[in-house]
Formats: C-alpha cells, sequence, structure tokens
C-alpha cells in the first residue's frame, strides 16, 4: 500500500468512527435513565391489610428542663445584644472538689447567657475550660469559673 491509500483508509476509518460516535449520543437522548421515585412507607396493597389506627389522645412532646446553675454573677447587663437570644452553655462546676485521682469526667454545670442572634463566635478556652470567651465580633461574653460561682461579663 502506497502512503496516499493509507491516508485515505485512515481518513474514511476516522470518519466511521465519528459517524458512530454521534449515532450512539443522538440515541442515548432516547433512552435516558431515569430513577425510579423512592416510596418510603407500605405499598397501597400492604396498606389495604392493615387495621385502622387506633384513635386516642394526642400527645405533645414537651422540651426537657435543663437546671440551670443559681450562683451565677451577671455583669455589665447594659453592654448584651439589643436582640439578644438566651442560649445554655455548660461550664465546670466550681464547687466541685477537684481530685487529680478521679478517673471521672469534671463535673459540668449549664448557664443562661445571652448572645446575638447572627453569625458564629469565635470560641477562646483557657484556665483548662474555667474560662470561655464568646467573641462575637463587636458583642463578647465571658464566662469565669470563680470559687464557688461562675461570673457572666457582657462587653460591647
Amino acid at each position: 500500500m502506497s502512503v496516499k491509500t493509507e491516508g485515505i483508509v485512515m481518513k474514511n476509518l476516522l470518519c466511521v468512527i465519528a459517524v458512530v460516535a454521534a449515532t450512539n449520543v443522538v440515541n442515548a437522548d432516547e433512552y435516558r435513565l431515569h430513577p425510579a421515585p423512592a416510596v418510603y412507607g407500605p405499598t397501597l396493597a400492604i396498606q389495604s391489610q392493615l387495621p385502622p389506627a387506633p384513635k386516642g389522645a394526642v400527645h405533645v412532646a414537651k422540651p426537657a428542663a435543663v437546671e440551670l446553675f443559681q450562683c451565677v454573677e451577671y455583669d455589665d447587663l447594659d453592654n448584651i445584644h439589643p436582640c439578644a437570644v438566651p442560649r445554655i452553655v455548660q461550664m465546670p462546676d466550681p464547687c466541685a472538689c477537684c481530685d487529680p485521682c478521679s478517673c471521672c469526667k469534671p463535673k459540668c454545670v449549664n448557664v443562661r447567657i445571652c448572645v446575638p442572634p447572627c453569625g458564629c463566635p469565635k470560641v477562646r478556652v483557657t484556665r483548662k475550660g474555667n474560662k470561655v470567651k464568646y467573641d462575637y465580633g463587636k458583642y463578647e461574653v465571658e464566662l469565669t469559673v470563680k470559687k464557688g460561682y461562675i461570673e457572666v461579663d457582657y462587653d460591647d
């Protein structure tokens, strides 16, 4: 075979490959696969076999009550954000005894603070968790465990 006929054969072969590829792309649109809709729960055939649900009282779940620590001293309440929302945070219990030989985790207490409604704070923890600062930019809340109580200081 000469170089000229080899070039013509290669050209024809490439044209055939291009036509076959284009045909497959066009046909692929006709047979596009779509996922079947998800069915959650029993089907109609099974529902007809189920007995009706008993009628009774409607039970509404109540939010669980959280016991708040009572010995909390709040400072600079005039620096709280005007649209602040209450949040409950945990701090180490200032009344718990420190036993270095204890294998238990330190006891924690729940403290209610008011924080700005927007954004995520920068949280800084120092003194082995006994001092926590929630920084919201212009506003910040600083919690400090003191001897027998927790101090919450609001800054703007």
